[in-house]
């Protein structure tokens, strides 16, 4: 199943349109039920729309998964390789217990992300590791993950 129609492509730049983008976030949110408040929803369609336009964020409505490449790959401290693209997937209770154990906001924040996120080959990918992700990769992946799948935008009324 194709996951972009290449006739919906911006033909002299290859990316989306923002409109087009925006279009797309929305086909998924009804594809994944999502019930946010339209404002709510134009928040997390603003927060992702470069990543979907330049298709480091796709999703797949088979697997309901998302695939995001990261905009700065995370090198692994003993170089022996990156990770540069990480898969978004509905978690389970299980998974979120992981969060509780943490004293820091910083370390609940990565627990939060794991229980969410594997690397390209679907495994688990270590607290320490996903320290090291930068702030803009970081801002997309909360949005996915609380606007799809927790369906919640922080600041919301």
């Amino acid at each position: 199943m194709e996951i972009f129609n290449k006739d919906k492509m911006n033909k002299e730049e290859k990316y989306l349109t923002r409109q087009e983008a925006y279009d797309t976030i929305r086909e998924w949110g009804d594809l994944l039920e999502v019930k946010l408040k339209d404002e709510d929803f134009e928040s997390l369609q603003n927060e992702i729309w470069m990543a979907v336009s330049r298709y480091r964020l796709i999703f797949d409505p088979e697997t309901e998964i998302f695939t995001y490449t990261l905009k700065k790959p995370i090198v692994k401290k003993d170089g022996s390789g990156t990770i540069s693209m990480l898969k978004i997937e509905e978690s389970d209770m299980q998974n979120k217990r992981e969060t509780t154990k943490w004293k820091n906001d910083i370390d609940t924040a990565v627990a939060f992300i794991k229980a969410y996120c594997k690397d390209s080959e679907n495994k688990s990918i270590e607290h320490g590791f996903l320290t090291r992700i930068k702030d803009r990769d970081m801002s997309v992946l909360n949005a996915v993950i609380l606007g799809f799948f927790v369906q919640a935008v922080p600041g919301s009324k």
